[in-house]
Order: structure tokens, then C-alpha cells, then sequence
């Protein structure tokens, strides 16, 4: 896979990620941060020649858009660390004061949620939105597309059916999951497993608010919990997110957060995604499966333009199943 960067559009362009210095030259961006910024202001220019799956971040399964969620405007109790390489493979506290303190012999998982943590509207994230938001995993039948791992997890033989269905008198819901009190949230596990930490990473694994699920159409228009909230979204065009006034810095040491604006224009051809990241018209193709072959000569025979191209090598597996 060859990937290209694109160099122009707005030119107050961040990056949102961190490095001590940045790198450069072919393959840099595979080691470290190019061109690492601090400067705040401007529009992220970013395409796709595809839709999302999903916006709700329960059905989605696409890596992109996790990414794009994780990045925004979905936080969760874990997320992975904004740093290049295997670095960003580890987890550190986004929603959580800290990692948390595992008992029972690997089976309870407690968390602490920090202070200050809002949603769009302003209302506090609560441990109750965290157990709601993993408790719409299980609703399969009405928001299917995404991960269930949880779901093995998590059910132990409840058969839980998910909110919308939940005849419990009590109101007390997936019974592996315990919030005695707002900042807290426990996890009881079957038996101990290593993995669980990330399975908690997954945008799935978010808070929604009760009251603002919309079912179905939830994807419509999520309730942000990052620095970004939709503005708008047009289905297979494109969305605009703006800055989400409560979303508080002080409590987020993941996501800079520099542009005032981003911009996501879906459905471009291929090809037109590659003249537009060589021309600087756009700044990131989010789909990340590199250029097509006729604009691999144009980077790669020009030493500036090389400068600029990486060559990772991706967890991805792509393959056609020939039905014989």
C-alpha cells in the first residue's frame, strides 16, 4: 500500500498527533509525526469514496470510522494513545481517572470516571450512560453491524436482550455491570480475560444518554462526547463537525483537538481522491488503503512528492471469496 499526504487546503492545518520533533522523507510517517503542530484554527479537509457503515458507534465496524469516532467525538473509558508506531497500540484513561483496579482474580474491573467529562448538551457522563451505552450492544436485533464481542463477555447466560426490550421491574439491566454511585462502574467477568481493557477501547463501548437514544436512527446524528460534534450530515455526501463547546481539554490528554472545523466530503472516485491529495486540495483520504496504481508513478518518480509517501505495512488481510 502507497499512501500520499496531501500538502495544501486550508493552511492553518494541524496535526493531531505528538512527537518531541517531527520526521521527514519517504516512509517517515511510518516512524513518527510529520510536521507536528500546535497551532489551532482551520479546516481538517478530509474524503472518502465511500460512506460510513455506521456513525453510531455501536454498529459500526469499519477501521476508519472507528478511528474517525475515537478521534471526534466518541470517548470511552479506555482509548488508545495518540502516539505513532507500537506506542499507540497501548491504552491510557480517556473517560477513567486511571486504568483500572482489577480483583477477584482478573474478574472485576473498577473504574472511576473523571470529573468535568460532559456530554454535548452539557449533562455529566455518568457511570449509568456507560452501562446504557454497553447494554445497546446487546439490542443485536435493532442495532446490528457491529462488534459483539462484549456480548460473549458480558452475558453470562442473562440473555439479556438489550434496553429495549429489558422487562426488568427493577430497571437494573445487564446484571454483570454495577454502578452503585455516578463515577463508578464495575465489571464482573466470568473468568479473568487479558483482552477485556480493549474490548472497553471500542467506540461501542461509549456513553449514551437514555433519553437522546434515537434506536435505529441513532447514527443520524450521535451525541458527542469529544472535542467535535456534527453540524451537519448529508447521507453519502458529507458531514461537517464543529468544535463541542463542553468538551473540556483539561480532561482529555488524548486528542489535541486543533482544527475549528472538519470537513468529510463523501462518495469522490478513487482516482479524483488521488489528483486531489497530490494537488493539496484535501488533507487525508480516511479510507487508508493507499493510491491507485496510476498515481503511484506520479509519487514515486518525483523525489518531493516521495518525500511525502509511506509504505506501511497494515494488520489488513484484503482477499475476494470465490463462491466455486
Amino acid at each position: 500500500m502507497l499512501s500520499a499526504c496531501g500538502s495544501g487546503g486550508d493552511d492553518k492545518k494541524p496535526s493531531t498527533g505528538e512527537s518531541t520533533a517531527g520526521v521527514s522523507g519517504f516512509n517517515a510517517a511510518t516512524k513518527g509525526v510529520v510536521n507536528p503542530s500546535d497551532k489551532k484554527g482551520g479546516t481538517l479537509k478530509l474524503v472518502n469514496h465511500s460512506d460510513a457503515d455506521s456513525w453510531d458507534p455501536v454498529r459500526a465496524y469499519y477501521a476508519w470510522v472507528w478511528n474517525f469516532q475515537k478521534g471526534y467525538y466518541v470517548r470511552t473509558l479506555l482509548t488508545n494513545a495518540s502516539k505513532p508506531g507500537e506506542d499507540g497500540l497501548k491504552l491510557e484513561p480517556d473517560l477513567a481517572e486511571k486504568l483500572p483496579e482489577i480483583t477477584d482474580g482478573g474478574k472485576t474491573y473498577t473504574f472511576k470516571i473523571k470529573a468535568g467529562v460532559k456530554f454535548e448538551d452539557g449533562s455529566p457522563i455518568t457511570s449509568k450512560d456507560i452501562k446504557y451505552g454497553i447494554e445497546r450492544v446487546f439490542a443485536q436485533d435493532i442495532l446490528s453491524g457491529g462488534p459483539t464481542y462484549i456480548v460473549d463477555v458480558l452475558d453470562q447466560g442473562q440473555k439479556y436482550p438489550g434496553p429495549y426490550k429489558d422487562s426488568d421491574p427493577n430497571g437494573l439491566g445487564l446484571k454483570s455491570v454495577e454502578t452503585p454511585d455516578d463515577t463508578t462502574i464495575i465489571f464482573k467477568l466470568k473468568e479473568p480475560l487479558s483482552d477485556f481493557n480493549y474490548l472497553l477501547a471500542m467506540p461501542g463501548a461509549g456513553p449514551v444518554q437514555k433519553a437522546k437514544d434515537t434506536g435505529d436512527k441513532y447514527g443520524d446524528k450521535p451525541v458527542s462526547t469529544g472535542p467535535y460534534k456534527f453540524q451537519s450530515f448529508d447521507p453519502g455526501k458529507k458531514a461537517v463537525l464543529v468544535r463541542n463547546e463542553n468538551w473540556d481539554p483539561k480532561t482529555d490528554t488524548i486528542r489535541k483537538a486543533l482544527p475549528d472545523q472538519i470537513d468529510l466530503t463523501i462518495g469522490t472516485a478513487v482516482e479524483e481522491i488521488d489528483n486531489q491529495l497530490l494537488a493539496g486540495d484535501v488533507d487525508v483520504d480516511t479510507a487508508q488503503t493507499g493510491v491507485q496504481q496510476g498515481a503511484q508513478p506520479k509519487i514515486l518518480l518525483d523525489a518531493s512528492k516521495k518525500a511525502n509517501a509511506d509504505t506501511p505495512t497494515t494488520g489488513f488481510i484484503r482477499y475476494f471469496s470465490i463462491n466455486t
